[in-house]
């Protein structure tokens, strides 16, 4: 997963206790006039561990701490970035290391994911580690205890003066026997793309907060088959990624599709695919442009200023069960007034004896919601679908909505 999230060739696991690296293959990609075998890779994240080299290298024969080493040129390797994979109790378990074959200027945002892998690694051993101990008869009888998901990515959606022009707000209730994790899952964030004539041919640049530049925002919801823990941990995987992947991408049919191809190398031996509604924002004055693609996804749901509900979107293949997920993308503009919701399907599947709430329902509310901000608006179906269910729901919910607003409404 860390290999095709941030482009490299080799990226394991390297025990603190000195035993060999885990890695489907460690040697994958490395040069082939390399001499050296991958026992070197575990040695030289021993000396990252202990401190005699940094967590990051971006340049070997620039470095002043490789330079002078040619077992390390030897071995193929020209740049490398490290995480901790840390204990309950704090202590550094293992590391994980992202190799490249060439000098490369690591990203803080390719340095957050390979944190959070870090941490998916750390949680993967806690939970095999609480499978094992639950397997001994002197264990058997002792609650297994729960296994937190890693530290998220910024759940919360940026505040809206970073946004010209937009209202966004966004609401996640896990099912009430999930152990409070969350299979689903939504995040937004600014793409700020490669320069030049490509990337600057998409839009015009967009100013934010402090005066940076971004060409685009990136909204997505998803939803994991099943809810619980392991969910919780593919839906922090899914977005890792999806962060990892986004600058690299113009839409969000080819950003998803990279997904799909991560959640396939993940295997299927936790069986969990996901669906998706990946939406990328253009403000620019009087509107907002969009490109909306789904994954297997229910529709986004459109009020426009009027009035009437409609729904969008080709609906795509489910990401991770096949190699063609079949994804379409579809251009959208949003004028002040307009609102975009994207949600999933705890809220239409939420039930009341046999009933669900259903679609109706969701668009019904949407119709008679006026002019309600983005965020009066999820907190108007969070109470709806709540007291429809008695304040019990069986599976985990999401909900994003995106409204589009003059620039003298904006909320600051």
């Amino acid at each position: 997963m860390a290999r095709i999230a941030l482009a490299a060739p080799v990226a394991f696991v390297a025990p603190a206790d000195g035993s060999s690296a885990w890695s489907p293959d460690l040697s994958h990609g490395l040069a082939e006039a390399s001499t050296v075998g991958s026992d070197v890779l575990v040695r030289i994240a021993h000396k990252v561990l202990t401190g005699a080299m940094p967590l990051t290298v971006e340049d070997v024969r620039a470095d002043p701490s490789t330079r002078d080493d040619p077992r390390i040129a030897a071995t193929g390797v020209a740049a490398w970035t490290c995480a901790r994979v840390g204990g309950p109790a704090g202590e550094t378990l293992a590391l994980f290391c992202v190799v490249d074959t060439a000098a490369r200027g690591w990203t803080e945002q390719e340095r957050q994911v390979v944190a959070s892998l870090a941490a998916v690694a750390a949680g993967e051993r806690g939970w095999r580690d609480d499978i094992a101990r639950a397997g001994r008869p002197d264990e058997r009888l002792r609650p297994l205890p729960v296994q937190v998901p890693m530290p998220h990515l910024s759940l919360l959606p940026p505040r809206t003066s970073d946004i010209a022009g937009m209202q966004i707000a966004a609401r996640s209730i896990p099912a009430a026997d999930g152990q409070g994790a969350l299979g689903d899952f939504y995040d937004m964030f600014p793409v700020r793309l490669s320069t030049g004539a490509d990337a600057r041919s998409q839009t015009e640049q967009v100013r934010v907060r402090r005066g940076s530049l971004v060409e685009r925002w990136d909204a997505v919801i998803g939803d994991v088959a099943g809810h619980g823990p392991q969910a919780a941990k593919i839906a922090d995987m899914a977005r890792h990624t999806i962060r990892a992947v986004a600058t690299a991408e113009k839409t969000p049919s080819q950003i998803l599709d990279r997904l799909n191809t991560v959640l396939l190398a993940h295997g299927s031996a936790n069986e969990r695919f996901l669906t998706a509604a990946y939406v990328t924002l253009f403000p620019t004055p009087g509107a907002v442009r969009l490109l909306l693609t789904l994954a297997g996804h229910m529709p986004a749901l459109l009020r426009s200023s009027a009035g009437p509900v409609r729904a969008l979107g080709h609906h795509g293949l489910p990401l991770g069960l096949f190699d063609n997920a079949s994804l379409t993308n579809v251009r959208v503009t949003l004028r002040p007034g307009d609102t975009m919701l994207l949600y999933t399907d705890g809220v239409t599947e939420a039930r009341q004896g046999r009933e669900q709430y259903g679609e109706q329902r969701l668009r019904c509310l949407l119709t008679d919601a006026g002019q309600l901000s983005a965020h009066h608006l999820v907190k108007a179906i969070e109470k709806a679908v709540l007291t429809f269910t008695g304040g019990t729901h069986t599976d985990d919910i999401a909900l994003l909505a995106l409204h589009a607003v003059n620039a003298s409404e904006q909320v600051r």
